[in-house]
């Protein structure tokens, strides 16, 4: 490479100044700007050599932000059902949907990185967003919190549940913590709901009926899907709450806040903020297809 090419490709602020300065002298001779930039040349060139090299390990910035957004948004199925009910180890999406206008919002986790395996790394929120895609952030697992029931049984009123990421995300459970001076959700100031590694009481939630004259009588019953559904946290007694009238400015895009919060009306009931849907597809005819027609065995 000549020297006009160095010049063009190693070229600061400082060689502009000063080969407009030699023009204005009529310096046509480049060799008198080497003694002027030879060290910031050799600075850019340190600078390009790391750059290179972090390029070559994808840890850029650019690089790091597209392998955030591939991970998180990586595909998932849903669990589909033929009996129309919620069962352990089911893989579900939590969905709010707003009364006046329609518009569907589900429960997604927002790591703040994630590892080279995958994994999402705390702090992990959890918010609401409007990405209908099924993917690894906003699919989850609902486990029951009891080891002695058969898995084939459907989950119950009146249970102890978790949710869990799915797996390739580190397994992260939903986790509702106490409020205190530095702990609560940054805006709506309640108590802040994120997923976390550990399991604790703080990550078990309860099943409730929406209307609360027939939770004495639906305790114990089988969970349908999609089905209106209230979810208290054991270890704070709050409901897991969507904060409609907040807004959280995301990478990607605006997204609504997620709560730990009783809204009550004047009657004691829980408000829509507080009321969710285990949704699961259900599998019809059409994707098992008809009954199975067995020939006939006739005696010879």
């Amino acid at each position: 490479m000549n020297r006009t090419g160095i010049q063009g490709f190693y070229e600061t602020s400082r060689d502009r100044k000063q080969k407009f300065a030699n023009q204005r002298h009529k310096y046509s001779d480049f060799g008198v700007l080497l003694d002027y930039w030879f060290d910031e040349r050799a600075r850019a060139e340190a600078e390009t050599e790391i750059m290179l090299y972090k390029m070559s390990k994808n840890q850029l910035g650019f690089q790091k932000l597209d392998k955030y957004l591939v991970t998180i948004s990586r595909p998932i199925e849903l669990t589909r059902n033929l009996d129309g009910f919620v069962h352990h180890s089911d893989i579900i999406r939590l969905r709010w949907t707003e009364i006046s206008s329609g518009r569907l919002y589900f429960l997604a986790a927002l790591p703040f990185s994630v590892a080279d395996d995958g994994t999402f790394e705390e702090p992990c929120l959890a918010t609401a967003t409007e990405d209908s895609r099924i993917m690894a952030r906003s699919a989850f697992h609902v486990f029951r919190n009891n080891n002695l029931i058969p898995n084939h049984i459907p989950l119950t009123y009146g249970e102890c549940i978790l949710f869990c990421t799915v797996d390739g995300t580190g397994h992260r459970l939903l986790e509702c913590e106490p409020k205190s001076f530095s702990t609560y959700a940054r805006k709506s100031d309640h108590r802040e709901v994120k997923w976390v590694k550990e399991l604790s009481s703080r990550s078990l939630w309860k099943i409730l009926h929406v209307d609360k004259e027939k939770r004495r009588k639906t305790e114990g019953k089988f969970v349908k899907s999609n089905t209106d559904v209230i979810l208290k946290n054991l270890a704070t007694g709050q409901n897991l709450a969507f904060e409609k009238n907040t807004s959280m400015n995301t990478v990607l895009g605006e997204e609504k806040e997620v709560s730990g919060h009783l809204y009550l009306d004047r009657f004691k009931s829980e408000e829509a903020e507080n009321v969710w849907q285990l949704e699961a597809p259900l599998m019809g005819p059409e994707d098992y297809g008809g009954p199975i027609h067995l020939p006939r065995c006739e005696t010879l």
